[in-house]
């Protein structure tokens, strides 16, 4: 039914009440005397604005008749009915609102159901976010809030960034973490090195495993059209767990590592009070972001793919041919990954940028199980 037909059918309590008055011959005042009640709030019963009480279904049954619990079934009715009314009016004046997100990701994700019906598109909107309307929404994304401390709307497409980093803390809830660990943390470098070096079946699961052991959340986000966000860090759950969420943009196991390093940098290094997102420039230009902490944070990856020893090894092949035997043998020697060892002489300038792109491995979240 329309809400425009649902708005012209409702009746409250009231109108019974105001009908019942003029068959016995009854003035609104004579009732309010007769109730015990003032004048002013007879009136607002018969125009809907006051509840009918257990006590007030008692005296109405006494002085105009029909049951008490009648009486009560048809307040809760109109209320109901006009709860239902008000969403309605509520969901029409969000769908606006509702065409700036990413819909067809989110159905696909199940984020939204598959439907045409935007006023159900609303409702899950709001549960997804857990904000009353879109001006708490608003308020908590893209101004100053407790809540999120990045304003969004400094960036190009805010909705579809902040349904990206939703996704994360939503996949933080799923997770069984142990209390953060910071030394733990630092003393299982290694072992995240062993994993991207080898990226064996099953890898990102056991990379899952060490970072919840360290108490780390890590979220694998598919990237999202409108967001091309290679990662983020930030501490969720009122300070208590550090969230490092990535995407697989480019299949690129190089970038996919880099960003783990890059974030994990940003969780070592720096506080909990910020949030650091990595993107295009394009999309995030208009962020509020430190550049020292991102060049630190830089700094971190860099040093957690290559040592210093690793690097002169290979700055010493600038003038030499590098074939895939050399790039293997390379691999097994320094035990780091082929992919990010191409991807290395790729940006020093030994190695074009469509040499030995075929050696770089993928990173595919859809092939995750």
């Amino acid at each position: 039914m329309r809400l425009q037909d649902k708005k012209a059918l409702l009746s409250c309590p009231g109108d019974l009440i105001d009908e019942t008055l003029e068959t016995i011959g009854m003035s609104q005042a004579e009732l309010a005397e007769r109730l015990g009640r003032s004048a002013k709030f007879v009136n607002e019963l018969i125009k809907g604005k006051a509840h009918i009480t257990s006590d007030v279904a008692r005296a109405l049954e006494v002085v105009i008749g029909y049951t008490a619990k009648g009486w009560l079934n048809i307040d809760r009715e109109y209320q109901d009915e006009l709860m239902e009314i008000e969403q309605l009016e509520f969901a029409e004046e969000c769908l606006n609102w509702v065409d700036k997100f990413p819909l067809p990701f989110m159905k696909k994700k199940g984020i939204v159901p598959d439907i045409k019906n935007k006023e159900k598109i609303v409702s899950s909107l709001l549960s997804f976010f857990r904000v009353k309307s879109p001006n708490e929404y608003n308020q908590i994304y893209n101004e100053s809030s407790i809540a999120f401390k990045m304003e969004l709307k400094y960036t190009k497409n805010p909705e579809a960034i902040a349904v990206w980093l939703r996704i994360g803390e939503l996949d933080a809830d799923e997770l069984n973490l142990k209390p953060f660990n910071k030394s733990k943390l630092k003393k299982s470098i290694p072992q995240l090195q062993r994993i991207s070096y080898k990226m064996e079946n099953g890898w990102h699961i056991e990379l899952k495993k060490l970072f919840s052991e360290c108490g780390v959340a890590i979220s694998y986000t598919p990237m999202i059209k409108k967001a091309p966000i290679y990662g983020a860090a930030r501490w969720i759950k009122n300070k208590t767990v550090p969230l490092i969420q990535v995407t697989d943009r480019g299949k690129d196991a190089n970038k996919f590592w880099f960003t783990i390093y890059h974030e994990l940098g940003h969780i070592l290094l720096h506080g909990k009070k910020d949030i650091f997102i990595e993107g295009d420039a394009a999309t995030l230009h208009e962020l509020k972001m430190d550049q020292v902490k991102e060049n630190e944070a830089d700094r971190f990856a860099e040093k957690a793919l290559f040592t210093e020893s690793q690097l002169r090894t290979l700055e010493d092949l600038i003038k030499g041919t590098v074939t895939k035997s050399l790039v293997l043998r390379l691999s097994k020697s320094m035990k780091v990954n082929k992919s990010f060892i191409v991807s290395k002489l790729q940006r020093m300038g030994t190695l074009e940028y469509n040499q030995l792109v075929k050696e770089k491995e993928r990173v595919d979240f859809e092939k995750f199980n």
